[in-house]
């Protein structure tokens, strides 16, 4: 690691050594701290327990062998994953014992704060004709297409033919089979130009032809609903839920500053080398890609402790 900011005889400069001391010695303390916290409540993570994170950690890989590639970048390998699951275990149940059930006055006054949030979208009914193009068509087979597309509007509109039978007939969609139908649509799940065109039509309305990267999209409005706005009564579940994990993510970001603010931490490492402690030291004397570096190789740093594997590829273990 750090190859960028290695000098010639392989050694890192001075000033990256010292943060990368520096943010070590914060990392145990933290953990240090999540250790002692979960052992006065009587927490304490069985290796069952850790077979079980560490099983789901690897299902996240495609492979074995990309297993095997990210545990070999750990100085400790597999001990060492194994250890940063049990900090991640023992600071999630830390969060748990903290946790209260939440009232339905709580949660209603959550649901009041916001309940545009919670109404259901405007939403249409629709059916499309489709002619199927692609980036690698030239110019003059899209020209053609769209020829055909126009030709099965005006039959569309002038015909006097059901529209569901005519995307039978000629629609190129894999919705073809139920005559064009796609469902319920909404400003969120549709691609914007087809969505645009929609909203300005009435029910029964047939829209001009719309280009997409699929091709050239003959749409039929079925029906359109507007935004509704719905009661607290029946959004609780939901509502519940959503203000729960918010609460979990609340207690999960205060736990260390609570843990470090009742205890008495001293850096002795911090003191000696004349820097106060520091939480997240990516130096600004650094350029940014040493920091990023530094970060990446703090993480991979053999530690008495440790936190839950991340998605492969992703920034590894964080507390």
């Amino acid at each position: 690691m750090l190859q960028k900011s290695r000098l010639g005889d392989g050694s890192v400069p001075e000033p990256l050594q010292r943060a990368l001391k520096l943010k070590l010695a914060e990392r145990l303390i933290d953990e240090r701290l999540i250790e002692d916290a979960a052992s006065e409540l009587g927490l304490f993570a069985q290796e069952s327990d850790i077979d079980i994170a560490l099983a789901r950690f690897k299902a996240d890989f495609h492979s074995e062998s990309g297993f095997e590639r990210f545990v070999a970048e750990y100085p400790l390998g597999l001990e060492e994953i194994r250890q940063r699951l049990r900090i991640r275990w023992l600071r999630n149940r830390l969060i748990e014992a903290e946790s209260q059930p939440l009232s339905e006055q709580a949660v209603k006054a959550y649901y009041d704060s916001d309940p545009a949030r919670f109404d259901g979208p405007e939403h249409c009914m629709a059916r499309e004709i489709l002619v199927r193009s692609d980036t690698r068509d030239t110019t003059a087979a899209r020209h053609t297409k769209r020829e055909r597309a126009e030709k099965l509007h005006k039959e569309a509109q002038s015909s006097g033919k059901p529209f569901e039978q005519l995307a039978r007939q000629h629609s190129e969609g894999p919705t073809a089979a139920t005559g064009g139908d796609l469902g319920r649509m909404t400003a969120q799940t549709s691609e914007p130009r087809l969505w645009e065109a929609l909203i300005r039509l009435k029910p029964g309305g047939i829209s001009e032809v719309v280009e997409t990267r699929d091709g050239f999209h003959i749409l039929y409005l079925v029906a359109k609903k507007s935004a509704v706005r719905r009661s607290f009564a029946e959004m609780e579940p939901q509502v519940r839920t959503e203000f729960n994990e918010l609460m979990q993510r609340r207690r999960n970001e205060a736990l260390l500053p609570r843990l470090r603010a009742r205890a008495q931490v001293s850096n002795l490492l911090a003191e000696r080398l004349g820097s106060p402690p520091v939480a997240e030291p990516d130096s600004k004397s650094a350029p940014a890609d040493e920091r990023k570096q530094l970060d990446a190789f703090v993480d991979k740093a053999p530690s008495s402790t440790a936190a839950e594997a991340p998605t492969p590829g992703s920034q590894p273990f964080d507390l």
